[in-house]
């Protein structure tokens, strides 16, 4: 079903994963992230990745950045809304409640190119996730440095204990998760990992309480080079279940 592709990241092929690029402009470069499609009308993403935007192009129904594919939309959004707590990097150096929707202009009719992702229960998002191995898609760079990858890539990551990323990253926040890289091929190898250009990408769990995929996580940040060993951190989905369905109506 799948190809390898780049650095051991496996290329995905049309129709296989739920995501969504969302991409503007400016003087100096194109700049995109991921996001996913939680109902008819509403993108989830990272705040970093839209925050003093009035409005960002979002494809959906695309594995591809740089072509238009048979059965892929793409419109400007209508309403972008940044967690009214979102704080980026400070003296930490680390992002906070970085989360976002973003609305499209119109409601789009799913078909199996378009999907929506289940967001988690209450009960979901209580309970503890370490140990579980989730999916993570996105165009991000396939090195530190790198340029965005014009097709969507996958692999999977496991979420590690709290105590694990303290170690490594410093404290953070019940409002994020950290993964580990995974050395598909070995040790001295470039692992699996996020990288620029993945933010705002799903983190879909393997199976959870409902046996059902379930987005709980969104890429936030890494901690260090990409796929050398850093934990990458994601905003949990979960601790904004209240927020989301205040702005969108959407539970889990």
């Amino acid at each position: 079903m799948w190809a390898l592709f780049g650095l051991g990241v496996l290329a995905a092929l049309a129709g296989e994963l739920v995501a969504a690029s969302l991409c503007y402009s400016t003087r100096q470069r194109n700049h995109c992230c991921g996001g996913s499609l939680i109902s008819n009308q509403w993108v989830l993403t990272a705040a970093h990745c839209v925050k003093g935007r009035n409005s960002v192009n979002v494809k959906l129904g695309s594995n591809r950045l740089d072509i238009k594919e048979p059965g892929q939309i793409a419109f400007p959004s209508s309403k972008i809304i940044p967690h009214h707590l979102y704080k980026g990097p400070t003296q930490d150096k680390y992002f906070h409640h970085d989360i976002a929707l973003v609305k499209l202009p119109k409601a789009v009719r799913y078909n199996n190119l378009i999907k929506p992702i289940r967001l988690p229960t209450n009960e979901e998002a209580m309970s503890k996730h370490h140990g579980l191995w989730g999916q993570v898609s996105g165009w991000g760079a396939n090195h530190t440095g790198g340029d965005l990858y014009p097709k969507l890539k996958w692999t999977r990551l496991p979420i590690t204990q709290p105590g694990q990323c303290n170690l490594l990253k410093g404290p953070y926040a019940h409002t994020q998760f950290c993964t580990d890289t995974v050395d598909y091929k070995g040790p001295g190898t470039q692992g699996h990992d996020v990288c620029s250009g993945d933010s705002g990408s799903p983190y879909i769990a393997d199976h959870h309480l409902k046996n059902t995929p379930v987005q709980l996580g969104l890429v936030s940040f890494s901690t260090g080079r990409c796929g050398v060993g850093y934990p990458s951190v994601f905003t949990h989905v979960g601790s904004y279940l209240p927020w989301i369905k205040h702005h969108t109506g959407i539970s889990g």
